[in-house]
């Protein structure tokens, strides 16, 4: 896992700033994430918006398991020195109460949770309203080290293809309307196959599965 890691693509910095390198946007950071949670089991769709009591909401990730609906808010920062404020979690449990009042009018599905995901860092306010107020948050190394978004992407094994180096960011676009947002993904796929999805060169798909260690 690490040791793969670290042997292969260059350890937890290397992985932070590929995760740093699906940005400026956020929407691929969403497919990203969608993706770590289908590895561990959840029904993942990206929906545009759900009807709350009073106004319509976007919800970046709904995800099912155990027959429980889970609304994620993934929180995309570009750099170490913006993290996620506590204005952001207040608006994020608003946006939550007034989906759980629409489930209540049967306006939109009830959703068991409410996350927020970032790929940086809580500021001290918002990790504590959050935890107040029950919300999951899961940050670079938040609620801890060993429970934070890089143990979970350790755990998995699911790094981004943006560790590939030389990918360039039109290679990254057609991976990701192709689905394949990590090298576990690049790898599992015959080349010929993955060639003819995105439309790139068969001898170009075989030189970034062999650096994803395929």
């Amino acid at each position: 896992m690490e040791g793969a890691l670290k042997k292969i693509f260059g350890g937890h910095d290397a992985l932070r700033d590929a995760l740093f390198a699906l940005g400026p946007e956020g929407f691929l950071f969403e497919r990203y994430l969608a993706g770590l949670l289908a590895a561990l089991g959840y029904e993942t769709e990206l929906p545009d918006e759900y009807q709350g009591s009073c106004v319509k909401h976007e919800v970046d990730i709904a995800a099912t398991k155990d027959g429980k609906m889970f609304a994620i808010e993934a929180k995309f920062r570009n750099s170490q020195n913006d993290t996620v404020h506590l204005k952001d979690v207040m608006a994020s449990y608003a946006r939550y109460l007034d989906l759980l009042d629409g489930a209540a009018l049967n306006l939109c599905p009830r959703f068991a949770e409410f996350w927020i995901v970032t790929n940086n860092a809580f500021s001290e306010r918002a990790a504590q309203f959050g935890r107040c107020k029950g919300m999951k948050l899961i940050g670079w190394e938040f609620p801890d080290r060993a429970n934070g978004l890089m143990a979970m992407i350790d755990r998995l094994e699911r790094y981004p293809v943006t560790l590939l180096r030389g990918l360039t960011k039109t290679e990254l676009f057609v991976f990701a309307k192709a689905g394949i947002m990590t090298c576990h993904d690049l790898s599992l796929r015959e080349p010929s196959e993955t060639a003819h999805r995105t439309g790139l060169s068969q001898s170009r798909v075989e030189e970034l599965v062999e650096a994803a260690g395929g």
